[in-house]
Parts: structure tokens; sequence; C-alpha cells
């Protein structure tokens, strides 16, 4: 059986920038978000054959700051999306696979915020932190009611602590040394849009020790160094649950070298 559909859509979007200067400006935007509907290779019922389109609204305010002659520098957004016939995945039913589903009526919203810092010439410092409450307003799958839920997949909270400090030597065999180590974490977010499966907050440390010489870097490099247990991924299919966890403890050595 051969299916087939068009679709059309007008996706305008609206920007307003102001510009302090070179470093300092703020904006906000207004975009109409589209992606269009489709076909549905596994699936449960004929109904669920195909799956319609999805509308967003996308609204943005930020800008960009910068102080202290640019030793200290960042950027701010808050946002808001307010979807129809949101596209989520769901599991087929009794076999294996996925599908597209619409749910009616969902949102998001939040803020992010990232700061880089140079309190010394050879002291680089990064942050990033970003909230986001996504839920469905308005979502009935069968005889499941979704509305009030969050939306799978999507973290409450994301946060990153960075920084790399730089020892100029000129030795013999080594011209400077680079240690860095960036912490990031994850909040809490859910797998399933019944939301009885979940991810807790969690956070990874990772570290790297570089070595340069001219052309020539050797890293020493350490990944989850506290060993932190916890859930990569999570996906249902045939009927089951199927959990993947996040990569443990790892270290190792990295040699490169650049013409």
């Amino acid at each position: 059986m051969n299916d087939s559909e068009s679709f059309t859509q007008f996706t305008p979007k609206v920007s307003l920038q102001y510009q302090f200067d070179a470093s300092n400006m703020i904006y906000a935007t207004t975009t109409r978000g589209y992606k269009t509907g489709g076909f549905n290779i596994s699936f449960s019922t004929e109904d669920e054959r195909t799956y319609s389109p999805e509308y967003s609204w996308n609204y943005e305010v930020g800008g960009r700051f910068s102080a202290f002659n640019n030793r200290l520098y960042g950027d701010l957004a808050l946002f808001y999306i307010d979807w129809r016939n949101q596209q989520i995945s769901h599991a087929v039913a009794n076999k294996t696979g996925s599908m597209l589903t619409n749910a009616g009526k969902s949102y998001s919203k939040g803020v992010e915020l990232s700061l880089n810092a140079r309190p010394a010439d050879m002291l680089n410092l990064q942050f990033t932190y970003g909230y986001t409450e996504a839920k469905f307003r308005e979502y009935l799958y069968g005889d499941a009611d979704y509305s009030g839920n969050y939306i799978p997949y999507v973290p409450q909270q994301t946060l990153m602590l960075g920084g790399d400090y730089t020892w100029n030597l000129s030795a013999r065999y080594v011209d400077r040394l680079i240690f860095s180590a960036q912490y990031t974490a994850t909040g809490r977010h859910y797998w399933n849009d019944s939301n009885d499966v979940r991810q807790g907050f969690y956070g990874i440390l990772n570290g790297k020790l570089s070595a340069v010489k001219r052309n020539l870097t050797v890293d020493l490099w350490i990944k989850n160094a506290a060993s932190k247990e916890y859930m990569a991924y999570f996906f249902q299919t045939s009927g089951k649950y199927f959990a993947q966890k996040g990569k443990p403890l790892t270290f190792g050595t990295t040699i490169s070298f650049t013409l």
C-alpha cells in the first residue's frame, strides 16, 4: 500500500536586538516552529498509522555582557515554548520498535546562564547552568491521562563547572603543562510519559593533565573520577524494559601531533 501526504506551513521569525557596544547587547525573538507529520512503520492500531504535524511558538529574551576588560563575560537567556500536537515517541504495544504519536498541548520554559572568567592570565574558569520545566498540558493516550506530567528525557537542571590552569615551563622536554577539570551535572528527568521511571540528579567529574612540547601533546585523562553510577538511557519494547548504565571510571592517555 502506497500512502502519501503533503505539508505546507508558514514559519515566521521576528527578532529585535539592541547593541550597547561591541561586548554588550540584549535581544528578543519570536519564532514559529513546525515539524511535518508522517507515517509509522510499526503501530498497534490503524489510527496510529499516521501522526500529525507539530506546531510551536518559541519566545526568547536574553543578553550578552562583559566586565573587567573582558575578564568576565557571559550570556543569559529566558525561553518559553508553547507546543500543539507535540510528536512523542512511544513503544509499540506487544511489538518491537517505536512509533510517533501526538500530545495535545505541552510547554517548556526555563533559563540558561553561562559565565566565563579569567581571574589570572593563566587561569580560566567556566560556569553554565540551565533550568527547564517541560510538561504536558493536555495529553490523552488510550485510557491514560498524562496531563500535568513532565515530558520525558528533559532534565530539570543542567550544570557545568570547569577550569584550566597553564604553567609555562619552557623546559627542555616540556614547554607548558595544562591542568583542566570539569564537573557536569544532570538534574532529575523521566524516561516515560507516565513519569514512573526516572533518573535522579547526578554529577560526573573529569580531569586532564596535558604536557605540550611544540607540536606534540601528551594527555593523561580520567573520566567519571568518582565512579558515579547512573542510568544513561532507558526504553521499553515488546513489553519489556531496558536500561543502559552510564560509563564507569575510565582513564588513559592520548598522544597527538599537529602539523
